[in-house]
């Protein structure tokens, strides 16, 4: 086959051997690049599920009829602890600390099975943890956590069966219902990070965050086109006619391989940039409160803030003379914020003020507003101290969550 581009030539020369294993890694790396894209979709659908689903109202096991709706289903249950059959999953990290995580069988009033309770994560000591046993009536909340079914694990699953606590690798429903001769949920529920007798409880949704999946589909895409440009280029060489020959001169070594390596380097680089900077890609500013500029400064609250919200990001509510049954709807959403944040919770603080002084009122007269209410509010404040955004009480608590997931994203403080 021969290609005719202008007043040059190429003549295109085929290899069954060459070929086949060009366009084999071409479709590897096509299937490869779809199945992160896949998995990004996935990872941006789990999130936003448990976001969705820590603003709701925590409901009892006999209220979820649909089975879609166990992920990430705020629960309310009420028993008492089988302290006896604490189990322990080994291999559990903190802060790159190595631990368990301790689970302990609930046994609900009037039900059957038993729910395993995630009661959070513990450093691991020179033996066996000894986990205290609690002994009053339980009124617990937590988080349904559905069961990873395909984790892998080395050997034997529980090395030592027949000793309590069970240390396993990994939590099988069906193996513990056979060693202890107890049946129980198909899920845990994870505890509620104020619940009494757990602790430490920073539940991760996702180790890998959905924009790496983007990043890793366009680099194995664009690695399925360099090689195709490259394989075309390789397969059409120029026809030189024969009185020409001997003036032309081919492409140094080093030219070649200088271009065979950037194009095997641009798709890594390309990729690269998009993860790490993708909020640059983003031009269309979307803030779903109302933008304080310039920013007011936190003095004008008049009220001091404990130690360790100083350097935190603050959702901050100004409540009216009393705190009623509005107003603790209100801070129980904002807490549900909180939690959705995932791993970022820990650096937004939530306060609750029960009055502000004229200050705050005079701050926002002087802007123009002087009929503003500064009451019944919830407003968001940097770690440096300035109030830059604030919602209406009745705002969607989702609303605030974007809010602050894209301030959290893109600001290095706090």
């Amino acid at each position: 086959m021969q290609l005719q581009l202008g007043q040059r030539s190429f003549q295109f020369k085929f290899s069954i051997g060459f070929s086949f294993l060009c366009l084999f890694f071409v479709g590897l790396f096509l299937i490869l690049g779809g199945w992160q894209l896949q998995r990004y979709h996935y990872k941006k659908d789990l999130l936003l599920a448990y976001q969705q689903r820590q603003l709701s109202t925590p409901k009892t096991l006999a209220e979820i009829t649909e089975p879609n709706a166990f992920p990430f289903q705020p629960v309310t249950v009420k028993g008492n602890y089988i302290n006896s059959l604490t189990m322990l999953v080994q291999n559990q990290f903190y802060k790159d600390q190595l631990g368990f995580e301790v689970l302990t069988p609930l046994h609900i009033t009037d039900d059957v099975p038993l729910l395993l309770i995630d009661r959070g994560w513990i450093p691991a000591s020179s033996g066996t943890p000894v986990i205290a046993d609690v002994l009053e009536p339980q009124d617990i909340v937590g988080v349904i956590k559905l069961l990873n079914e395909y984790q892998f694990t080395l050997g034997e699953n529980i090395l030592k069966p027949n000793e309590m606590p069970l240390v396993m690798q990994k939590m099988d429903i069906d193996e513990i219902s056979r060693l202890t001769g107890r049946s129980f949920y198909p899920f845990i529920l994870r505890l509620n990070e104020s619940a009494p007798h757990g602790f430490v409880r920073h539940w991760v949704i996702t180790s890998v965050m959905p924009e790496r999946h983007m990043g890793y589909a366009i680099q194995w895409v664009v690695m399925a086109l360099v090689l195709l440009v490259a394989y075309l280029a390789y397969c059409f060489e120029r026809v030189v006619p024969l009185e020409q020959a001997s003036a032309s001169r081919s492409m140094s070594p080093k030219v070649r391989l200088t271009a065979l390596l950037s194009l095997f380097i641009l798709p890594v680089f390309i990729s690269a940039v998009l993860y790490y900077y993708h909020d640059w890609f983003q031009l269309k500013l979307m803030n779903r409160g109302v933008l304080v500029t310039p920013p007011i400064g936190m003095q004008y609250l008049s009220q001091p803030l404990p130690l360790g919200a100083r350097k935190q990001w603050k959702m901050v509510y100004v409540q009216g003379s009393t705190c009623d049954e509005q107003c603790e709807h209100i801070v129980y959403q904002l807490h549900q914020v909180q939690k959705a944040l995932g791993k970022d919770s820990e650096r937004v603080n939530i306060l609750k003020i029960p009055e502000v002084h004229t200050a705050l009122s005079s701050a926002f007269a002087g802007r123009g507003e002087n009929n503003f209410d500064v009451h019944n509010k919830i407003y968001l404040i940097d770690p440096i101290g300035n109030l830059f955004m604030y919602y209406p009480s009745g705002t969607d608590p989702m609303n605030i969550l974007k809010d602050l997931q894209r301030v959290l994203e893109v600001s290095q403080i706090g």
